[in-house]
């Protein structure tokens, strides 16, 4: 085979790797960010913190968008909150067609800096949620 046989191959198949389409129907995970608005966008569970209220001085509230299309595929995601901070709770904002539930082995998550979570779809749905952390 000549040298130039052989570059083309090897061009040819980074290309078809770098092409090759995400597994169909696996959730989407965008990069975490900081919710930066004075009021909650959303009730956190067990924090007396409701949709509306200011969100107080020293709490942060994080958040990635998660997108599923279709399929049962499931992704796990990671929340991380700021040194010094502990997480207090969990919230998402609606939606009947994803699923999302605590890793089973971060079930005991507050007071640590991480929780995994895991977000599937139901199947043959698609949709689009916002997981949120909140702590102090």
């Amino acid at each position: 085979m000549s040298r130039i046989t052989r570059t083309t191959l090897v061009a040819v198949g980074a290309l078809a790797v770098v092409t090759a389409p995400a597994t169909a129907g696996a959730p989407v995970v965008g990069a975490q960010k900081t919710w930066t608005g004075a009021k909650a966008p959303v009730s956190v569970p067990g924090n007396h913190l409701h949709r509306g209220d200011r969100i107080p001085k020293g709490a942060v509230l994080v958040y990635r968008e998660v997108t599923v299309s279709g399929g049962t595929a499931k992704r796990r995601v990671v929340l991380t909150l700021p040194r010094g901070k502990g997480l207090t709770g969990i919230a998402v904002s609606e939606s009947s067609d994803v699923e999302i539930r605590v890793a089973k082995d971060q079930t005991r998550y507050s007071g640590k800096r991480r929780v995994t979570i895991v977000a599937a779809a139901h199947e043959n749905h698609s949709g689009r949620i916002t997981v949120y952390g909140y702590g102090h």
